[in-house]
């Protein structure tokens, strides 16, 4: 069955999910953008009234004129982001060139859209079917509707950071990437990526080889779960290394897990060399940190960790016991996890670090984390104990990479309180308001664009980024028709 075989199956707005299904079509992972981008031009040709453009970093505008009677209503900009997370359970998947096999399932009582055994790139793929539908809306009357598509969110936030002065011309701008119904995003925390390298001396393996592995952890957004009872696949990992490195005869080859930044690593594994006498410690070991997983990281129920032979036909070599030692230790030293609570908002993150992936071989170390907060100056303490974390193991730690500001919330703003009324208006109950601890785009755009108001909405999305991913179906109706409810109140401003 075909993503578009599924219409019959679910209710209106048709045209969002027809949107979604052919966005799902084209594969759009974090620095693919060609294929949606050309998607997103042609839909703009099929209409006389849209125009579309780029800016210098490959951001897209499509922006839908002004309706007869109604070029003196204020502009409104809806933005979302182009790329998706590309998680799978199948280690073989070609994200570059396959799409996303959607089907519909019901969990807990719960009509939700899934993945085939992937992400399902809701996060932000409904973002902008809903967007495009809106734009097209006949019965929607409205001033200049802009609809803003940024590259690259879920890795460096570059399309925010470096979009075009000018590119968009509306004061009022709707985020369309948060992930629960009746929930009005007001503030999110700021990041940076952070990067350890090292190349370190290597010997010929003497010993047998056996892989560590640690898989079967839920994974998940690497913000707004952090602080869930999750496990880190690479600190598991570097917990088992650090009780068998001082083994005699033990020397490491190699270290991968995770794949990108904002993702908590679900599997890990490592290549270590170590004599026969040793391997019932090793695999004693390996079965130690399996054991307390579940006590300490409770929503983990299906975690694997073990030790076996491993054989190739490779080149292998080792790391000596000094920088053995040092890539290990050093990498555990990271911090992870929730590192503080704000003391302004009750239950937010102030302040995390994910260790997102770890590749180590033939002597090259190259280590990614994200940090992450809704405080300037945390970021910058928190940076600098990286710094001296690896100074202190002799590990080279970048400046930070891809830093974004945080979004100040302003509940104040005319935007704000016209965005509550109108979910609302829409859904029959109070609607509640809040900052996450995640990477929205808002506030680097409203450093660009000091005058700009900013709020975000969305449908809901649970376990974004992982092969778990879902879209709760009934929340996408509403979730649209919040979007129209805002533009009929901004024609009002």
């Amino acid at each position: 069955m075909t993503n578009q075989d599924l219409l019959s199956q679910l209710p209106e707005p048709k045209a969002v999910w027809e949107r979604f299904f052919e966005i799902c079509d084209v594969p759009h992972g974090s620095g693919n953008m060609t294929g949606i981008r050309s998607f997103l031009e042609n839909f703009a040709k099929a209409y006389a009234n849209v125009s579309f453009k780029t800016d210098t970093v490959g951001n897209v505008l499509l922006t839908k004129a002004a309706d007869a009677g109604c070029e003196s209503h204020p502009a409104v900009a809806f933005q979302c982001h182009m790329d998706m997370v590309c998680e799978s359970n199948d280690a073989n998947r070609d994200f570059l060139t396959k799409g996303i096999e959607c089907q519909i399932e019901e969990k807990d009582g719960v009509r939700v859209m899934t993945a085939n055994d992937t992400t399902l790139g809701a996060d932000d793929g409904i973002g902008i079917a809903a967007g495009l539908a809106i734009l097209v809306d006949t019965t929607v009357k409205s001033g200049v509707i802009e609809l803003l598509c940024t590259v690259d969110e879920e890795t460096t936030m570059e399309g925010a950071e470096n979009i075009d002065t000018g590119f968009f011309t509306a004061k009022h701008l709707v985020n369309i990437d948060s992930e629960d119904e009746g929930v009005v995003t007001l503030g999110s925390a700021g990041g940076f990526d952070v990067e350890l390298t090292k190349t370190v001396p290597t010997a010929p393996v003497t010993n047998p080889l056996l892989k560590i592995s640690v898989d079967g952890l839920c994974g998940g957004h690497s913000g707004v779960e952090i602080h869930k009872p999750l496990g880190n696949a690479i600190k598991l990992l570097l917990n088992v290394l650090s009780k068998i490195l001082g083994l005699p005869g033990v020397q490491l080859a190699s270290i991968s897990g995770g794949k990108a930044t904002n993702a908590i690593p679900r599997s890990a594994h490592a290549i270590i060399s170590a004599p026969a006498d040793q391997h019932d410690a090793i695999k004693a070991a390996a079965a130690t940190v399996e054991d307390i997983v579940p006590h300490r990281y409770t929503a983990e129920s299906n975690v694997s960790v073990t030790a076996s032979l491993f054989t190739t036909e490779e080149k292998c070599v080792v790391t000596t016991p000094q920088w053995t030692n040092s890539i290990v230790e050093g990498l555990n030293a990271v911090p992870c996890g929730v590192l503080m609570m704000s003391g302004s908002i009750s239950g937010l993150v102030e302040t995390s670090c994910n260790l997102g992936n770890v590749a180590f071989g033939d002597g090259k170390l190259v280590a990614q984390a994200l940090a992450r907060s809704s405080s300037n100056p945390s970021m910058a303490r928190l940076h600098a104990a990286i710094k001296a974390m690896g100074e202190l193991y002799t590990l080279d730690v970048s400046d930070p990479q891809g830093q974004f500001s945080g979004w100040d919330p302003r509940p104040e703003d005319a935007l704000a309180k016209l965005t509550v009324d109108a979910v609302r208006a829409v859904l029959g109950r109070e609607p509640k308001t809040e900052a996450i601890h995640a990477g929205l785009e808002c506030g680097l755009l409203m450093d660009k664009y000091p005058e700009l108001q900013a709020v975000s909405v969305g449908a809901t999305v649970k376990y974004p980024h992982c092969p778990d991913e879902l879209l709760e179906i009934d929340t996408v109706a509403p979730f649209y028709q919040v979007m129209v409810e805002i533009v009929k109140r901004i024609a009002k401003c």
